[in-house]
Parts: structure tokens; sequence; C-alpha cells
């Protein structure tokens, strides 16, 4: 009976521990694939962190073309507005120069140079008509052409005050460049062109009722418009500034009065701040190629 309970003890004891064995195998075997899908795991998270960095580099390439593109087209865009403001200038010239046949009328002076050869005996009286023929000058409207302004006297033909600058007087005119009119953006330009008043309020802000010269309104240091604005007048390193503006040919004289060339257009304070919120951003550049500009499409944008 002792043996048989001992070769049971001794059974029971190995099938323990074979299911040990077993077990431990099993757990072997279970921390074995835990271990590999825990790598798997890992190179699965290091592809996807290299795809989306990948993916991050590339999104980074295309926003620094996209930012690339969209500042080239932006000054193409600037670039294209001053040429189209070039252009309109040879148009308007061309059309001044049409007209130039009209202004052919000091070919009725002839005439005159005729007389003083029949007045041969008297030659002290030719010596005193002399100054008498240099004294009449060009009007502001014709020096206007001559330099050809043509921005401000298409507004002058807007604003129906071409006459102001044919008619007999003695005034003072600011005139900006072609230059400084394109300074303005075209959106606040258009509006500006197409309203009466506003151009006549600006224009109005450049024109003082008597003449005078530069050299005395420095002095003074102050001249007021027919707006009755008040521009102020100073002199610094050698230059002559009408508030902002700088003069860049000074005592052009006329028939009907004088006129001081400058670089940037005198606005009124709450059109110039709207301007200056409407320029901000928008690059300056010289102009060149000016021929490949459609004439077409800067009328229909602007006149």
């Amino acid at each position: 009976m002792s043996q048989t309970k001992d070769s049971m003890l001794i059974r029971l004891d190995q099938e323990m521990t074979e299911r040990k064995t077993h077990d431990d195998k099993i757990h072997t075997k279970i921390s074995h694939e835990s271990v590999h899908r825990a790598e798997n795991d890992a190179i699965c998270r290091i592809k996807i962190a290299e795809e989306s960095a990948k993916r991050a580099e590339q999104h980074s390439k295309l926003s620094i073309r996209l930012s690339e593109s969209e500042a080239k087209e932006s000054g193409e865009n600037s670039k294209l507005h001053l040429k189209i403001l070039e252009l309109e200038n040879k148009v308007n010239k061309m059309s001044f120069e049409k007209m130039e046949p009209k202004k052919e009328e000091p070919k009725k002076e002839e005439p005159k140079k005729e007389e003083p050869k029949k007045e041969e005996p008297k030659k002290e009286e030719p010596k005193k008509e002399e100054p008498k023929k240099e004294e009449p000058k060009k009007t502001l409207f014709e020096i206007a052409q001559d330099r050809e302004a043509y921005v401000l006297l298409q507004a002058l033909k807007n604003a129906e005050l071409e006459e102001l600058f044919k008619s007999p007087g003695n005034i003072t005119v600011f005139a900006p460049t072609d230059k400084a009119f394109a300074k303005i953006p075209p959106a606040n330009f258009a509006e500006i062109l197409s309203d009466k008043e506003k151009i006549i309020n600006i224009l109005n802000g450049h024109v003082v009722s008597e003449k005078i010269f530069v050299k005395d309104a420095v002095e003074s240091g102050e001249v007021t418009t027919v707006k009755d604005t008040v521009l102020t007048i100073e002199e610094k390193d050698g230059k002559v500034f009408v508030d902002d503006a700088t003069i860049v040919v000074k005592n052009i004289q006329a028939s009907n009065g004088i006129i001081h060339i400058i670089d940037t257009v005198l606005l009124p304070k709450k059109l110039e701040e709207a301007v200056e919120e409407e320029i901000q951003g928008i690059p300056t550049f010289d102009v060149d190629d000016i021929d490949n500009i459609d004439e077409n499409s800067w009328r229909q944008k602007f006149w």
C-alpha cells in the first residue's frame, strides 16, 4: 500500500513538473511574441514619423513656392500699374501732338516781321521793339504740355479747369509730375479722376492767387492757396519743400503766372490718410518695357 502511494506521488510530481515546464514554454513563447509585436509597433511608429516629417517638409517647400509666386505676382502687378501710367502719358502726348496744328496761329506773326523791313530807314525803332517780342511767354497750359505733365492736364480737363491755365492772370501753380500722381494707388487714383469735385478740391490746393517766386516763398515761410489752405515752405540741405513735397524745378515763368514742379501730390488730410492706408505694402520700382502695355486696358480702367 505504501508503495502504491509513493508511486502515485512520484507520478503527481512528474505531472506537476511537466505542466510547469509546459507553462514556462507557453509564457516564454508569449513573451517572445510580445517583444516581437513591440518591435513591429516601434518600427511602424518610426515609419509613420518619417512619413510625417517627409510630408511636413514637402508642405513647407510648397508654402515657400506659393509665397515666392505670390510675391512675384504682386511685384509684377505693381510694375504693370506704372507701365500703364507711362503708356497713357505716351498716348496723351500723341493726342496733344495731333492737336498741335490747331495752335499754328503764330504763323500770323509773319506779316509783322515784314513790316520792319519796310521801315529800314528807322533802324532805331526795331531795336526798341525787340525786347517787346521777348516779353510774350507761353501760358501755364502750354508749359504743362511742354513738360509732358499729361496726368495734370487730364485732371484739368476732367475738372473743366483748362481755361484757368490758358486765360490771362498772374497765379502760382505747384504742378505735380506724372510720377507724383503714380504714387497714388490705382483705386484712389481712379476714384479721384471720376469725381469732379475731388479733382477741383485737390487742384485748388496747388494754386496761389498771386505770382510768387521760390525765394520769396521761403522768406515768408508759407503761402495760402485759393482753397484757403496754408502750405509750409522751407529750405533744407539746399532743397525747397512745400509741405511733404520737394520742388524739383522752380520759377518757370508763363504769360499768366509761374510754375514750380513738385514730386508729390498735395492731398487733403482725409484723402491723404486713405491713400497712406492703401499704399502700405506696395513695393516701389523702376519702369521699363512700357511699349508692351495695351493702351485700351489703361483707358478702360482709369479714364
